[in-house]
């Protein structure tokens, strides 16, 4: 019910409130900050007018729009609101993150009693048109990122240069197997399992975030959006500074002593003289001290 809020609020954060559709209405793409672009993916289907056309349909967008970012920094993409549609589309965005070919995931399906199924089939993904690599990525994810939605995000966790930020995902990984009962009811069952390339099985888990953020009721009131912004934090320590005022030389000392009970001493040094804040976050990404 306040997708259309938490999305005129999303936009409010891009340069000069703009934000553009392409891919006949599925794509939603502007900038922020003069250097990072933002791309929501609202859905995985609707591309084209048939099926077969989907994923060309969906190749010549996100290569318009990745080229309009190529003298971007660093690129933000949104799947909080994906319900999914064709599992094989998130492939697409991913072939243009990567410059090497790349596991992506592999599945089976089950072919006998609950443990017994088919040997696992990889799916590998190669560099593919208008790349963007090289450079740092956020996907923002929640528990309504669903299906193919669940699977990009299964798909770009652990790329190195990804990060996602905001929930685990819904967790509906597996496409259905139908059958047809004598009085002609459609019966459709869950019969597959995804796996990450690291092994990991996340159905009904959900996929889930380096950066744990979860939306807030109060937030959207106040037209603000905390898991876009936790997007730009992390992404404000991956890019260099370009204030030439600011000092860009430091180095930042392991504590000591660690592990520490009841205090730590963590020390830095600077190129020069200036006021510094330094603020400390648990492995979640909450804040816990400055």
């Amino acid at each position: 019910d306040r997708l259309t809020d938490l999305l005129e609020t999303s936009i409010t954060y891009m340069d000069d409130e703009q934000a553009y559709l392409t891919g006949n209405g599925r794509l939603l793409h502007g900038t922020i900050d003069g250097r990072i672009g933002y791309l929501n993916i609202l859905i995985f289907q609707g591309y084209a007018e048939t099926a077969f056309e989907e994923a060309a349909g969906l190749a010549e967008a996100l290569d318009a729009v990745l080229s309009g970012f190529a003298t971007m920094d660093a690129l933000i993409v949104d799947v909080r609101f994906n319900p999914g549609g064709d599992d094989t589309l998130p492939r697409l965005l991913a072939q243009r993150l990567i410059d090497r070919e790349t596991l992506a995931f592999s599945k089976h399906a089950r072919i006998g009693d609950a443990e017994t199924f088919a040997p696992l089939s990889p799916r590998w993904l190669s560099p593919d048109g208008v790349g963007f690599t090289g450079k740092p990525v956020v996907l923002l994810t929640s528990r309504q990122t669903g299906s193919a939605g669940d699977v990009q995000a299964l798909v770009l966790k652990d790329l190195p240069n990804v990060t996602l930020v905001g929930e685990p995902t819904a967790g509906a990984f597996s496409n259905a197997l139908p059958r047809t009962l004598p009085n002609r009811w459609t019966l459709r069952l869950s019969n597959e399992r995804y796996v990450s390339r690291d092994g990991m099985q996340y159905e009904q888990l959900g996929v889930p975030p380096d950066v744990a953020v979860a939306p807030s009721e109060q937030a959207l009131e106040a037209g603000e959006d905390p898991m876009l912004e936790a997007a730009l934090s992390v992404l404000a320590v991956a890019l260099p500074i370009e204030d030439d005022s600011l000092p860009t030389e430091l180095t930042l000392e392991s504590n000591y002593p660690n592990p520490f009970n009841p205090s730590t001493t963590l020390s830095f040094t600077l190129g020069q003289s200036a006021p510094v804040t330094v603020e400390v976050f648990d492995a979640l990404g909450r804040r816990v001290a400055t």
